[in-house]
């Protein structure tokens, strides 16, 4: 089922609103799915096309997708930076899936990390 989901939102992904993408990666993601069709890659410009307009919600969505299936975007991943300023309006569960995000940057050694306030709202929210 999964592949099939793949391969169809590969053919259509310009045609995905900011939530389609954000239920679809973290759906995907959810299951248990790996990145074996290059999903995640091939959808990269369609999400950084979207992530601006994103929801808190959905942005924490992506985040957490793309920790979890462990596909690095450098530009997603500075997109995601972008939204520091909005720390007070995410949710405990958003917290916790940017907190994730976060560990995967720390294990990937990477220079794009969340900025320390943030970073320690989203711990407080995972313990």
């Amino acid at each position: 089922l999964f592949k099939k989901l793949a391969n169809r939102a590969i053919k259509k992904h310009q045609e995905f609103a900011s939530q389609d993408i954000a239920n679809f990666l973290w759906a995907y993601a959810a299951a248990g799915q790996n990145d074996r069709k290059g999903l995640f890659k091939t959808l990269a410009p369609s999400v950084e096309a979207i992530i601006e307009e994103c929801s808190t919600e959905n942005l924490a969505k992506i985040a957490w997708a793309y920790s979890v299936v462990k596909v690095d975007s450098p530009n997603i991943s500075n997109h995601i930076l972008n939204y520091v300023e909005k720390q007070n309006e995410f949710t405990s569960e958003e917290l916790r899936q940017l907190h994730q995000w976060h560990l995967w940057r720390e294990e990937l050694n990477s220079d794009i990390r969340l900025p320390p306030s943030l970073r320690d709202k989203c711990g407080n929210a995972f313990t």
